[in-house]
């Protein structure tokens, strides 16, 4: 972690979480405002799965889940078929805060799941189900790219997703 990214220096910081959560400086993560390139929504790991059939599962880290179940709304995943999935898996260095892909309009988040297994690849392999773990769902109606699902999963530890944004309009790196 470098510490000279945070808004704050690290004496101000009360406590291990309140680190975590850091906000880092505008300049340390500059936004492509390329209208034909989708910015991460996150620092992390990614993952592209493309095409997506309608009832296959998405496989991550040897563990299976739908898109159905993700959202819990197999209506609403029957408009990602044939598009794309992109996971971003944070570690615990990694900055926690997201940030919209895009500019659009985006709807309130709606919660889904209740559980908060690990997702350690220990735990996934002996089969917790940690992709239905709690978990934060809003669409975004890019400006760009059409309708994105932006789905949020709790951590066994860090089980708490706080949104900071308003529906309706946003910006493209405006925090989420």
């Amino acid at each position: 972690i470098d510490p000279s990214e945070a808004e704050r220096p690290l004496d101000d910081f009360a406590s291990l979480n309140d680190f975590f959560t850091r906000r880092l400086r505008a300049e340390c993560r500059p936004v492509n405002q390329d209208p034909e390139v989708l910015v991460s929504p996150a620092d992390g790991r990614l993952l592209v799965l493309s095409p997506l059939a309608e009832n296959a599962p998405l496989t991550v880290k040897n563990c299976r889940v739908t898109i159905a179940s993700l959202l819990e709304d197999s209506t609403a995943a029957r408009c990602f078929r044939r598009g794309a999935a992109v996971v971003v898996r944070l570690a615990p260095a990694d900055y926690h805060r997201f940030h919209f892909p895009d500019s659009g309009t985006a709807s309130a988040c709606r919660e889904a799941g209740r559980g908060l297994h690990s997702v350690h690849t220990i735990a996934l392999s002996g089969g917790a189900p940690s992709f239905l773990n709690h978990r934060m769902i809003s669409f975004l109606d890019s400006s760009n790219f059409g309708t994105i699902a932006l789905i949020e999963v709790g951590a066994m530890l860090v089980g708490r997703i706080t949104q900071t944004f308003t529906p309706g309009p946003v910006l493209r790196g405006q925090e989420k």
